[in-house]
């Protein structure tokens, strides 16, 4: 009883302790990547946010909160702005957003674009990294807008602290370079989509708060983004490396770090008592052996009680209704009415599939269902096709 009072004080003094470093010592900067509008970290995007309305002044700003896919457009809106380290979208998304640009919007993007959007606008990237600059006492390197009504003393000069991302290939016949890194790595390009125009920027930093608070560096973001024409514009809330997405009770522990330090070293310490107490005290554990899983088995003795009695008819009756509630709850789709134009439509476009292999599909099954009777050829046809679906299907 002795030894377990000396290891639970011995705890108790080393949580203490480490309770009253963690209190007193100084609160180190939080440079995690963030962009939000509402965070004054280095590389939230308060200040930007708080000067919006110096860039359109008079008009109407909008956030948008959720995915692309159920972004609903105004044609009040004529600009969007998204800035993250990296932007990536689905395929529904990107076709969302090449629909708005299309129709004449206008959309700055400061991130690395990534996935279907980037294949679409033919992007490729590559990053600088300076530190043979450093060995040759290169310390600085030039930021610069190709129009020169927009370049004060044409070019920003600041410190090669770590790398940079440029653009190596784009469409040149719809893309017309506005800024570059050392006059030599276009960082800022906008390019032709329909009526409309991507502005898309490969440092998405540049319009953080660590490079606004400098006044000799802030018109930069300024500029870029002076390019977007004075109109109603959307603020992307969504797409951020910050985004609070958690909701669980232990969030506010877990997002500070002292907290989160104290948090983990409480249960391990918890767990380390477990330990001390249990080495003597655990009594031996029976080998239990686990239950078998039968669901294989039984999944085959159904098929095989179904084939035997030849009710094929039934069978396929039942991987139609499978199907169905597939379709219902993954896709969200309709399907009192699966013969209806606008269904095949709809389902090729949100599984990504083919619409005449759609449209083969819904022929198969529509014959199989209105039969009396089916056959075995016919049982295999409509189980092929629908394996098919759940094998190519996006979602």
């Amino acid at each position: 009883m002795g030894k377990e009072k000396f290891y639970y004080a011995f705890l108790g003094i080393v949580l203490l302790l480490y309770v009253i470093v963690e209190s007193i010592k100084p609160t180190p900067i939080d440079f995690r990547n963030d962009f939000t509008r509402y965070t004054s970290i280095p590389f939230g995007t308060e200040i930007l946010f708080n000067e919006i309305e110096t860039l359109f002044p008079g008009q109407k700003v909008d956030f948008n909160n959720a995915s692309l896919y159920n972004y609903e457009e105004s044609d009040t809106l004529d600009n969007f702005i998204f800035i993250n380290s990296g932007l990536a979208f689905d395929p529904l998304e990107t076709e969302v957003l090449l629909d708005y640009v299309s129709k004449g919007k206008k959309v700055f993007m400061a991130g690395i674009v990534n996935g279907k959007l980037a294949d679409t606008l033919k992007l490729e990237y590559n990053f600088y990294y300076p530190f043979f600059d450093s060995l040759s006492n290169k310390k600085n390197f030039h930021l610069s807008l190709t129009d020169s009504t927009l370049n004060e003393n044409q070019s920003w000069i600041h410190e090669s602290k770590s790398e940079f991302y440029y653009f190596t290939s784009y469409d040149t016949a719809k893309t017309h370079v506005l800024g570059n890194w050392n006059n030599s790595y276009p960082n800022f390009i906008q390019v032709q989509f329909g009526d409309g125009t991507f502005y898309l920027n490969s440092a998405p930093h540049l319009f953080t708060n660590y490079y606004l608070r400098d006044p000799n560096f802030a018109p930069y973001a300024f500029y870029a983004l002076s390019y977007l024409p004075v109109a109603n514009t959307t603020w992307d809330s969504y797409y951020k490396d910050g985004r609070n997405v958690s909701s669980t009770p232990l969030y506010v522990v877990l997002n500070s770090e002292g907290l989160r330090y104290a948090w983990f070293t409480l249960i391990g310490l918890t767990l380390l008592a477990m330990l001390f107490k249990s080495k003597r005290e655990q009594r031996a554990i029976p080998v239990i052996k686990p239950l078998q899983n039968s669901s294989i088995q039984f999944a085959e003795t159904i098929g095989d009680l179904y084939l035997e009695q030849g009710t094929h008819k039934d069978l396929v009756e039942k991987k139609i209704q499978f199907f169905m509630e597939y379709v219902h709850h993954n896709l969200r789709l309709d399907v009192s009415d699966i013969t209806e134009d606008t269904f095949i439509t709809d389902l090729a476009f949100r599984s990504g599939i083919e619409r005449n292999e759609i449209q083969r599909l819904i022929d198969t099954i529509h014959m199989v269902k209105d039969a009396e009777n089916v056959s075995d050829k016919e049982l295999m046809q409509v189980t092929k096709k629908i394996d098919e679906f759940y094998k190519n299907t996006q979602r």
